[in-house]
């Protein structure tokens, strides 16, 4: 009380006189402290000492739930399967957040919004992924969560084309017996072989 010097006490808080107040910066970046002066004559004068608390990387980003689970009937090309999501209450840098994932290379991660996207057909099977949350902190500081995606065999009796129709530009000149296009189209159930054939067109044939 007699010089004048603001410091913090031993468990983190501001300590003048009698008054303490919490330091983190994710609840309170800016402290207002009013000091007052008195002298042996009684008389008073007053200040007030705004202080910015700057923010440490002291949280690391968490997912808002453990475990994610996601059943499909199949799965088509690139679709997107679910996201993800993780809040770093830290500011700045220390607060921002990209996502990537372990585990099965048929599932990719958007770094930015945490979307997972299947990279290719997919009839059946469970897969297990372990995605991770980091932030831009110095440490970086991470998380993790685990995303369960079950695909059932649930495919239909007969194979059948994933798109209605398909449209391909040929020149003119296109040599002879030269593949242009290559249609994938999708099993069953019963029999993973699949025999293409055209149906009209007697100019192309499919290549064995």
């Amino acid at each position: 009380p007699k010089t004048g010097i603001i410091a913090l006490n031993y468990n983190g808080d501001t300590l003048v006189g009698e008054k303490r107040t919490l330091i983190d910066a994710e609840f309170n970046s800016l402290i207002n402290l009013d000091v007052i002066v008195s002298d042996g004559g009684g008389k008073q004068d007053f200040c007030r000492v705004t202080i910015s608390i700057l923010d440490e990387n002291d949280n690391p980003p968490l997912f808002d739930r453990d475990l994610y689970e996601v059943t499909f009937k199949q799965i088509v090309g690139e679709m997107n399967i679910l996201i993800v999501f993780a809040f770093d209450p830290d500011q700045g840098d220390n607060g921002k957040i990209r996502y990537a994932r372990s585990g099965n290379f048929e599932f990719n991660i958007d770094r930015d919004t945490g979307v997972i996207t299947s990279d290719s057909s997919i009839t059946s099977g469970n897969y297990t992924l372990i995605v991770h949350a980091y932030d831009y902190g110095s440490p970086v500081l991470e998380s993790t969560a685990t995303v369960l995606i079950s695909v059932e065999q649930d495919l239909p009796p007969r194979a059948f084309f994933p798109n209605m129709s398909y449209t391909v530009s040929v020149p003119e000149d296109y040599p002879l017996n030269t593949p242009f296009i290559q249609l994938e189209a999708i099993p069953t159930a019963a029999n993973s072989q699949i025999i293409y054939s055209i149906y009209q067109g007697r100019n192309f044939r499919t290549k064995q």
